[in-house]
């Protein structure tokens, strides 16, 4: 990480400009990627009030107007946070360094929202005024400072494309159904997540009370004055309070944490999420919008650490449980969100991938949760070939490492230019739309990622199909 910080620093020249916003003069710097394209970079950009005082559970206000030019050469505040899904966002260079993306001729803009109970507590009582989806609100009125301000950096404000992995797959899928970010984007990629994921709507189990009392409170069990402890309680201290909410027979139950999206319990103007995800997607105005949206091939070793440290775990089920993660938690879902596509979104074309890209040193995902020596392609593993990050390094162009990224950011951007993802001249056809007809047969076929690129059916069909078991056809769609 040290020697990440440094090269970054590296990077940096000192060649300034300054850009106007509908909010006042920014500054940004200029930069070198990691393979020396240059290119301008600003953060730190506000798009709303700090969520400070009042406004710490509450929906965003837009940001007050200035007049002397603000830096935003280097990172802002990030959000209070823990780890995992709804937990944690870190939209910086650590991480999400937009190298490779920069080789196409793309505007990159990473959002920042709150997370964990900063982003989604929700109380019922409707003159407190916190119903819930606070990060989801951040995230529509980043949008509208991305539709308002994108060309002002060289951007399309009419062909903007949204895209995000895991919670920020299911976040742009929120985004797709809500009301509250109609035209404000024009295409979707969902990366291993989806609104219908079950751990992308969190059930009501009494969360803001529970939290107050970890974290000190000694009252009843009041909205209000539970509202008003946690209004004034130090952020660290909820943070750490949020850390194990969860009850062992809640987890047992797939509940993993317990602040994250919810269906408000009422409505305001606000309202991002007003009922079941499945009910907004037979509406939603972004079936009207291409979109692309998969998964990796196992999702479920994510989980590796912790299931081969649970002995009961892994006797009863061993590696099943990582298929069985995968199915559940990832590609059962991805899986409904193609047929709710198919049936409520049928003038718009749906591009169905599977990365299965398995390499030695660069998964890094797999390297942090598995080790070494585990092999396959884990939940997260893409990302590291659409961003470089800080234990990534410079690859050879002869590598097949770099020609994934290539590949994947070549699909990505070509998409977003063009609605079409193939972006090889002499495979202008290989990745079509999914098709109802595909699907009649039981044979829902998709572009693998791999050493190359190849139309398979999606594997283990039959499994995914026994899940269907468990909904009735208005649950399922």
């Amino acid at each position: 990480m040290v020697d990440f910080k440094v090269q970054q620093r590296r990077y940096r020249t000192n060649e300034k400009i300054i850009v106007s916003t509908t909010y006042g003069p920014i500054k940004g710097v200029k930069r070198k990627t990691i393979y020396g394209d240059s290119y301008y970079s600003f953060e730190g950009i506000p798009f709303a009030k700090p969520p400070l005082g009042d406004l710490r559970y509450k929906a965003p206000l837009p940001p007050d107007s200035w007049t002397d030019v603000r830096s935003c050469t280097s990172v802002g505040p990030k959000p209070l946070q823990k780890h995992f899904v709804f937990q944690m966002t870190e939209a910086t260079r650590d991480l999400y360094s937009p190298d490779y993306l920069l080789r196409e001729e793309v505007v990159v803009v990473s959002i920042t929202y709150r997370v964990g109970p900063f982003g989604f507590l929700s109380l019922q009582d409707c003159d407190i005024e916190v119903p819930g989806n606070a990060g989801l609100k951040d995230q529509v009125m980043a949008l509208r400072w991305i539709k308002a301000n994108c060309s002002r950096f060289g951007g399309d404000s009419e062909n903007i494309t949204l895209f995000g992995d895991s919670a920020g797959a299911a976040s742009v899928h929120y985004m797709m159904l809500t009301e509250q970010t109609r035209n404000l984007f024009h295409k979707a990629i969902c990366m291993s997540g989806c609104a219908l994921s079950p751990w992308a709507v969190t059930p009501q189990r009494n969360w803001p009370y529970r939290l107050a009392k970890a974290a000190g409170y000694t009252g009843d069990d009041n909205e209000l004055a539970v509202f008003e402890f946690l209004s004034q309680a130090k952020g660290a201290d909820i943070v750490k309070a949020n850390e194990d909410l969860c009850t062992d027979e809640e987890k047992r139950e797939r509940i993993g944490f317990s602040f994250g999206p919810v269906i408000e319990p009422y409505l305001t103007q606000h309202c991002v999420v007003p009922k079941a995800p499945t009910e907004m997607m037979r509406t939603a105005w972004g079936n009207t919008i291409p979109m692309i949206i998969g998964g990796v091939s196992n999702e479920g070793l994510l989980l590796y650490t912790e299931t081969k440290n649970n002995p009961k775990l892994l006797n009863e089920l061993g590696d099943c449980r990582y298929v069985m993660v995968s199915h559940e938690y990832f590609w059962f879902p991805i899986y409904r969100t193609v047929l709710s596509r198919l049936e409520y979104a049928s003038s718009a074309p749906t591009y169905l991938y599977r990365f299965d890209f398995d390499s030695k040193h660069f998964n890094h995902l797999r390297i942090i949760s598995c080790g070494k020596k585990v092999r396959g392609t884990c939940h997260g593993d893409d990302l590291s070939y659409i961003f470089y990050n800080s234990v990534a390094r410079k690859l050879k162009k002869h590598t097949k490492e770099y020609k994934c990224i290539e590949r994947l950011v070549g699909m990505w951007t070509q998409f977003a230019a063009s609605s079409n993802p193939n972006y090889e001249k002499d495979q202008n056809e290989l990745w079509l739309p999914v098709t109802m007809a595909s699907l009649e047969k039981n044979q829902l076929k998709c572009l693998n990622i791999a050493d190359d690129l190849k139309i398979i059916e999606v594997p283990d069909m039959d499994k995914l199909l026994v899940w269907e078991g468990f909904y009735t056809s208005n649950q399922l769609l």
